[in-house]
């Protein structure tokens, strides 16, 4: 790592800890064999597997965009239940609207953000989850992660580098 080898400090989370390469080979008999064929060391001849790289300054960058979001085939309204309202909810507070919660309960308050949402975007304003909304609101909160102002990683670095 740029750690051990430049003594670079690390930000961000700790990592998952594979280290270790695993190579498939399909027999005659169409099974599959899992080999492991090499294992990850660092320049120091550290073996991180289940262990992981834990960072000088730890920061969560929790993403929305990481979030596995599906197209949306009937939209979603109030008293549905649904992963999708969960993604609906942590974006609409991301994006500062004042949700009652982020549980996938689609409440009578989330039905009224999502209507605020749609009247500032142009949509049609009906408080449902429609594939188009979710669309435009993914587009908005990567907008929002694109803005430097929110990159948590970055702040930080730019913090430590100030102090030099």
């Amino acid at each position: 790592s740029l750690s051990e080898l430049l003594n670079y400090q690390i930000i961000g989370e700790k990592t998952y800890g594979k280290g270790i390469v695993q190579t498939e080979i399909t027999l005659s008999s169409s099974q599959t064999v899992k080999l492991t064929t090499c294992k990850w060391l660092t320049p120091e001849d550290n073996y991180i597997n289940e262990k992981g790289i834990t960072p000088h300054y730890e920061v969560t960058d929790a993403s929305l965009l990481d979030f596995d979001f599906e197209k949306i085939e009937e939209p979603l309204e109030y008293d549905d239940v649904d992963a999708k309202v969960i993604y609906l909810q942590k974006a609409l507070k991301l994006l500062n609207y004042k949700v009652d919660r982020t549980d996938g309960y689609f409440s009578k308050k989330t039905a009224t953000c999502l209507k605020q949402f749609e009247k500032d975007h142009g949509l049609t304003m009906n408080g449902k989850l429609s594939n188009t909304d979710a669309v435009i609101l993914f587009s908005e909160v990567g907008h929002y992660y694109n803005n430097e102002a929110h990159d948590s990683v970055l702040s930080k670095m730019k913090e430590l580098v100030s102090h030099v």
